[in-house]
């Protein structure tokens, strides 16, 4: 009786840590209003483009590859008329090499100033908008999870966009930001356990 008992346990225990495994990437995080991330909004072109991302995240990670691999925008419009830059929430030391090196402008921000800020609840996040602060797209870049195989919606979406075009919209998917997400995705702290995230 008490080895069934144990067995059952053992069954739940693995059941809820795997569900709490397989929430961290598949869930998705609400968008930010306009309003919440406009103290984020450097104009400097006509098109702007913000990422935002954070250490420890994989899907950071992976963003951060394939931005540092394509390179800064020039394939819809001189430098002067599109505009990039990088927000990293934490430190990524190695990536922001890279994506400087790709000419990207990259800036830090520790997670308690953007946790106060209280805008984000997850990332990687996009934000596209025009030299007015007029925010045309917030959201995330793929419709399926970041992963090194996910497709990149972030350059169609600009050129849409440019084009005056409709623009699909695509969910926030990736690691959470808030304190209070973190604890609920991953109550037995395997992957929020660190200080930084």
């Amino acid at each position: 009786m008490w080895m069934k008992a144990l067995i059952a346990a053992w069954a739940m225990s693995v059941t809820a840590v795997l569900a709490s495994m397989s929430s961290w990437h598949s869930f998705l995080f609400a968008a930010p209003d306009a309003e919440q991330v406009s103290a984020f909004l450097k104009v400097e072109a006509p098109l702007n483009l913000l990422h935002v991302m954070a250490a420890g995240c994989s899907c950071s990670g992976h963003l951060a590859d394939y931005l540092a691999d394509r390179g800064a925008l020039n394939s819809i419009g001189p430098a002067s008329e599109v505009s990039e830059r990088v927000l990293i929430l934490g430190e990524m030391p190695e990536q922001t090499i890279a994506l400087r090196r790709a000419g990207f402008p990259v800036e830090s921000m520790d997670f308690e100033k953007a946790r106060s800020r209280g805008f984000l609840s997850g990332v990687p996040l996009l934000v596209i908008f025009d030299g007015e602060r007029q925010v045309e797209y917030i959201g995330g870049y793929a419709d399926t999870p970041i992963t090194p195989l996910a497709s990149f919606y972030d350059v169609r979406l600009a050129q849409s966009i440019r084009l005056g075009e409709s623009l699909d919209q695509f969910p926030v998917r990736g690691c959470a930001v808030s304190r209070e997400l973190q604890e609920m995705l991953d109550p037995f702290g395997l992957k929020y356990r660190s200080t930084d995230t």
